[in-house]
């Protein structure tokens, strides 16, 4: 059995999810699915938006956008998380490896902003870093979805 919050307490931000990321949506898609309907309804996506979801995890959540026919863009700090993102959406979505605290990507790019199921794991300053590079990256009139 793994204890989430133990091994992330102790484990490099790289090698976090290593043991867990190929079942972690067995474990947790019955949960999330609903949660991804909602933030899509939230987002009120239209075809061509530009979508990133920060801290992707195994994509599922960017999955879910797919038949909205948007720009799907993704970040994780795990290499593992992001393999399973890669062979879940394949050139559906453009996937980066990187800091939620320091997003690789230009000033007002995206329509939508994203993170779900990460806050709670994050420092206070990880969060609030996470949030300000959020509204960086979205467009003015764009939404963010927490």
């Amino acid at each position: 059995m793994y204890n989430l919050h133990a091994m992330k307490a102790h484990a490099p931000e790289s090698a976090r999810y290593g043991g867990i990321a190929s079942f972690y949506d067995i474990l947790f898609g019955p949960v999330n699915a609903p949660l991804s309907r909602v933030g899509i309804a939230l987002s009120r996506l239209q075809p061509g938006m530009r979508v990133l979801d920060v801290c992707c995890g195994t994509g599922s959540h960017l999955e879910a956008h797919r038949t909205h026919e948007c720009q799907l863009f993704g970040l994780d700090a795990s290499p593992h998380m992001l393999a399973v993102a890669a062979g879940r959406l394949g050139n559906a979505a453009h996937l980066d490896r990187g800091d939620a605290g320091r997003l690789p990507y230009a000033a007002g790019v995206f329509d939508v902003v994203s993170c779900k199921l990460a806050l709670h794991e994050m420092s206070e300053e990880a969060r609030t870093a996470l949030v300000c590079e959020a509204r960086r990256v979205m467009k003015r009139d764009g939404r963010m979805v927490l």
